[in-house]
């Protein structure tokens, strides 16, 4: 985070230059000079905004956000306690146990190690759709701020219906696959193949927060839910599971849908 701060000073650089231009061509009644600082603060200083939130997300993807400190202080933890349920458990825990802002710091802590963990143990294939559509979000979001800049209003509106639509639907569908994962293995028939396999990892899929009662800044973490890849002879299944499943772990499976499995408990 320390590195993303830094990084905002960035924009403080052409809004000085949009002010001092403002300034300078009031001052001496130039048309041009005035003209050019309204263009460094209404377009310049947006653009330069928007490619940080860009180089902040991607930061956060890959995992550059950490401090190289807190991240050594997770690894001494990892060595000293090798059963990773019970880790994930105290992590939660210690967040739903903490009050005000400091529950909410430990939680999106807690939400940006998930998000990088969750990309380094994603697939190539994984990695390319995601980009994709991280890609088309930017670009399409970005068209947005252009046609607002031109007055275009038409293409403010498409832009906009398809950043939101994009999102509403891969809510909806990553809600669907949790779901029929989830509840895969109650409505399992007796004619269902059960097939076993290893768990290759462990990520994080979604959470359900909710504010606590002592303060209304208090952040309480109600529910998780795990993306679980599980190999069987050489292919991998993607599981969703409200439990937290070791790497390594011997785990009982029938097949839903294509590669999306249910964990049988």
């Amino acid at each position: 985070m320390k590195k993303l701060f830094k990084l905002s000073f960035i924009i403080i650089i052409p809004l000085i230059i949009g002010f001092v231009l403002i300034f300078t061509g009031v001052a001496l009644n130039n048309e041009s000079v005035l003209n050019a600082g309204y263009v460094f603060v209404s377009a310049v200083v947006p653009a330069c905004i928007f490619i940080l939130a860009v180089v902040g997300i991607v930061m956060l993807m890959t995992g550059k956000l950490h401090d190289k400190s807190h991240v050594e202080a997770g690894d001494e933890r990892s060595a000293e306690r090798e059963d990773k349920a019970r880790e994930e458990m105290e992590e939660i825990a210690e967040i739903n146990e903490s009050y005000g802002y400091e529950s909410q710091i430990k939680s999106a802590e807690y939400h940006i190690r998930k998000i990088s963990e969750n990309y380094s143990k994603s697939s190539s294939k994984q990695k390319f759709l995601g980009w994709l559509l991280f890609a088309f979000l930017i670009t399409d979001f970005a068209l947005i701020l252009v046609f607002s800049f031109l007055g275009i209003t038409v293409g403010i509106i498409i832009c906009f219906c398809l950043f939101i639509g994009t999102i509403g639907i891969a809510f909806i569908i990553k809600v669907i696959l949790e779901k029929l994962s989830i509840n895969g293995s109650k409505k399992r028939t007796g004619s269902s193949e059960i097939l076993e396999g290893i768990v290759k990892s462990c990520v994080l899929s979604s959470t359900s927060s909710v504010g606590g009662s002592r303060t209304y800044s208090t952040t309480r973490i109600s529910n998780v839910t795990y993306r679980i890849t599980v190999t069987v002879g050489g292919k991998d299944y993607n599981a969703y599971s409200e439990k937290f499943y070791e790497e390594g772990q011997s785990v009982k499976i029938t097949v839903i849908i294509g590669n999306l499995v249910s964990i049988i408990e």
